[in-house]
């Protein structure tokens, strides 16, 4: 699905959102466009994780996968959607409501 980068109203309400903590968006090749998270690990995690979801589709022969979420009840979760040419990685607490907060992320960007 092709989409377009958000802009700076959109990514300033998708940190209003309860529960999340920060976010990353990258391009297709994983070039960080912008971030509200400050650990560069992470950064270049949510990158390879949007990277590798296409992959892992064509591997496991799902279709196309557009978000993937990770959960740690230690460290907080990880939601990645994802378009052709972009990937927006979000942060939130480890008690979060993932499947609100997918909700109102894909409310704000209207990627599918």
């Amino acid at each position: 699905m092709s989409v377009t980068k958000p802009s700076e109203d959109t990514l300033e309400n998708i940190l209003m959102i309860p529960g999340v903590t920060g976010f990353t968006l990258t391009n297709e090749l994983g070039e960080l466009l912008h971030s509200t998270i400050d650990v560069m690990d992470m950064n270049e995690f949510i990158a390879f994780l949007a990277g590798m979801i296409p992959a892992i589709s064509d591997a496991a022969q799902l279709g196309s996968i557009q978000r993937a979420i990770l959960k740690s009840p230690q460290t907080g979760n990880l939601l990645v959607v994802s378009g052709d040419d972009l990937s927006l990685g979000v942060t939130t607490g480890s008690r979060s409501r993932m499947q609100e907060i997918n909700g109102q992320i894909n409310t704000i960007l209207h990627w599918n």
